[in-house]
């Protein structure tokens, strides 16, 4: 069993939020305005966790469009961010994690693959934003997860030390590889609640910990403080 920790940085999008739906349609448009073969969305949602230029080459993107591509999902999803009627899903088990967290004193974190901006507009419309010491997007930093920049700029901007804090008490949760990867990097200590399209990569990935469900992982909160 983990320590109870001393902080917990979350990946966002298929982890606290499901937005999955938002992103294959992102993808899905990108293909048509571009002329583009379609795929199948559910081929689409099981490239969950690269970045957009990695999913646009899985999508037979030729090389000269993967800028475009990048550019039309960006517009499309900050579309979504901005729109007040388009409210992300919480996952069960999100809010009890998130207050028996805070209560506790652990620091929080988001570490997202999305833009910062955009993280930060969805989370204010479901509530969560108050929670948050601090969120990285994929604005704030040159190599994004699994490399260890993201959690590093985390921990330094929440002003402590990462050199002298224990590993241990340092959690990272998320739903795909590239989420137990990034933790695995920086030593610290992984989560992973795959969604049905990330399993076999999340698998593949070695997570320490597989559990099914954010409702599990609260689980898990409580009995790690003892």
């Amino acid at each position: 069993m983990a320590k109870s920790p001393e902080i917990i940085l979350f990946d966002l999008d298929g982890t606290l939020l499901d937005n999955s739906e938002a992103v294959v349609d992102a993808y899905h448009n990108a293909l048509i305005e571009y002329g583009y073969p379609l795929k199948e969305k559910s081929f689409i949602a099981s490239l969950a966790g690269k970045s957009t230029h990695n999913t646009a080459r899985d999508l037979d993107v030729r090389d000269e469009d993967l800028d475009k591509i990048d550019q039309y999902f960006w517009y499309y999803f900050r579309k979504f961010a901005d729109d007040p009627e388009a409210i992300s899903v919480v996952f069960d088990g999100v809010l009890d994690t998130l207050d028996y967290a805070k209560k506790k004193g652990i620091r929080l974190g988001i570490v997202t693959s999305n833009e910062a901006g955009i993280a930060n507009k969805m989370l204010k419309k479901v509530d969560l934003l108050k929670y948050f010491d601090v969120v990285i997007g994929a604005e704030d930093v040159i190599y994004k997860k699994p490399h260890p920049e993201p959690v590093l700029l985390a921990i330094s901007q929440m002003g402590i030390n990462f050199d002298k804090i224990n590993k241990e008490l340092v959690w990272f949760i998320g739903d795909t590889s590239s989420d137990v990867g990034v933790a695995k990097n920086t030593g610290i200590i992984d989560f992973a609640i795959p969604q049905p399209h990330t399993f076999a990569s999340v698998l593949t990935s070695e997570p320490s910990y597989l559990i099914d469900s954010m409702n599990d992982f609260y689980k898990l909160l409580i009995s790690s403080d003892i």
